[in-house]
């Protein structure tokens, strides 16, 4: 019950980012799907399934090393750029304390 009353908190943490518009629209979109998930999983998953979770909303996919192969074969930055500026958004808003 802990872990999804915690998911909860940060759900609401985000909707006040997004009601004082500290927050771009794409990434509270990203991440109340990802506080979504934390909620599911340990709903479903116990411990386990909010750390499964977790996990997912932090791993680098296939568009990111797609990215960094695009910058070191080709030179193009563009994609990596701004995949990263969103991974620093996305860290910035989940570690920062509203308050």
């Amino acid at each position: 019950m802990g872990l999804i009353a915690l998911a909860g908190f940060e759900r609401d943490t985000i909707l006040d980012r997004v009601r004082e518009r500290t927050i771009s629209a794409r990434m509270a979109e990203k991440t109340l799907l990802d506080a979504d998930r934390l909620i599911e999983g340990a709903r479903s998953g116990g411990r386990n399934g909010y750390q499964q979770a977790a996990r997912r909303s932090v791993a680098y996919g296939r568009t990111f090393r797609a990215a960094g192969l695009l910058h070191s074969k080709f030179g193009l930055s563009i994609p990596l750029v701004r995949l990263t500026a969103d991974r620093f958004e996305l860290f910035a808003v989940t570690t920062t304390d509203p308050a």
